[in-house]
């Protein structure tokens, strides 16, 4: 495809609200076909570059829209950017009307600092031999999480679905040297504390190898557990000995327990459907943080699995965003960037992708109500 072809679909394109700048030349193509796209595109008044500077052309691509000068002179966004990208241009409008001398690496750099999210967070321990921790693509909330298990605090991480709770756990379980264990929702209070076979021999759990030896332990799903269940472990997480059904059994100085939930655990929600409400003594044993979506993470990540699918995530985000305006009972988590992200690098077309990661389970008005 020639540069001119290539240059009038990526205007096509980022008039719409696309980025383009990690598209590869096959998608070019197929963009050109499905809307018509000529050379002669490239040169209708309004879609010509109006700064002659490409490193601000390349790093609005980046954020996804473009920018151009108005008759006043002040520089304007041509798409209708949102989110973080709106940030940026509004400072970027603010710094021309207070700066004549602006040059176009502050202008990249105000871009950039609003489309592009730090992928490093740095924490600091403060604890006898123990450094500061380092760790690559984590979650905003991450160095909070952090700072309680690593201080013996058990957490509740309250959250959506698919924003991360248990990849947090995890990932601070490696960080601070910690044995990871994990158990699904609680229905029995053997899952917690073991229970004597027919044999007479002690059949043993996560939750017992990680109070006796030491270790991190997620109870995930916690607020669809039974609470009754859960009441087996409120001696354990509170004291320093508990009693098992095989005898008394000292708790391990590194054992530390938290709980993945999507409610407060105060019962079922219009969403949660499938919740208990847990016992208050149970919850009193736990520091309560709430998890959000990190949604320039979630774009590192679909990006990770396909470079040219930024497009994609900025679609499912927009969509997430109407879906809540709209009021609507629907999860549309960064697992639909993620698979969308992989189902177009399978080469699945555009349309499927979105009746099968976005789309699904919603009625026909539900779709109409959320439509652009």
């Amino acid at each position: 495809m020639n540069n001119l072809l290539k240059s009038a679909a990526r205007k096509h394109a980022l008039s719409n609200g696309i980025a383009t700048a990690s598209w590869t030349d096959q998608q070019f193509a197929e963009y050109v076909e499905q809307h018509g796209i000529t050379e002669r595109d490239n040169l209708k008044k309004g879609n010509h570059s109006t700064n002659g500077h490409t490193g601000i052309k390349e790093a609005m691509e980046e954020a996804g829209t473009t920018l151009g000068r108005g008759k006043d002179g002040t520089i304007k966004p041509v798409a209708k950017p949102t989110g973080k990208v709106d940030a940026a241009i509004a400072e970027l409008i603010a710094a021309t009307s207070q700066q004549s001398d602006l040059d176009e690496e502050r202008v990249i750099e105000l871009i950039k600092a609003h489309s592009t999210a730090p992928t490093t967070t740095r924490v600091e321990i403060k604890q006898q031999d123990k450094q500061e921790i380092t760790r690559e693509l984590c979650h905003k909330d991450y160095a909070l999480v952090l700072a309680h298990i690593a201080a013996g605090v058990n957490v509740a991480a309250v959250g959506p679905a698919g924003s991360g709770k248990s990849t947090l756990f995890k990932n601070a379980a490696e960080d601070l040297g910690l044995d990871y264990y994990t158990t699904g929702a609680v229905q029995q209070e053997s899952k917690i504390m073991g229970y004597m076979d027919a044999n007479g021999k002690y059949i043993r759990t996560p939750f017992r190898d990680a109070y006796e030896k030491g270790g991190l332990i997620v109870l995930e799903e916690a607020d669809g557990s039974s609470a009754r269940a859960l009441l087996a472990a409120n001696n354990a997480t509170a004291n320093d000995v508990t009693d098992f059904p095989d005898g008394m059994v000292n708790r391990h100085e590194d054992f530390v327990c938290v709980m993945a939930m999507n409610t407060f655990g105060t019962g079922a929600s219009r969403q949660y459907v499938g919740r208990t409400q847990l016992d208050g003594a149970t919850l009193d044993r736990f520091a309560f943080i709430e998890i959000g979506y990190d949604e320039a993470l979630e774009r590192q990540i679909a990006l990770s699995f396909n470079d040219a699918a930024g497009f994609w995530v900025e679609e499912v985000q927009a969509f997430r965003k109407r879906i809540e305006g709209a009021g609507i009972r629907h999860v549309v988590s960064p697992r639909a960037s993620i698979m969308g992200a992989k189902l177009l690098k399978q080469g699945l077309p555009h349309e499927v992708i979105i009746k099968t990661t976005l789309h699904k389970g919603l009625t026909a008005d539900q779709i109409k109500q959320v439509s652009r």
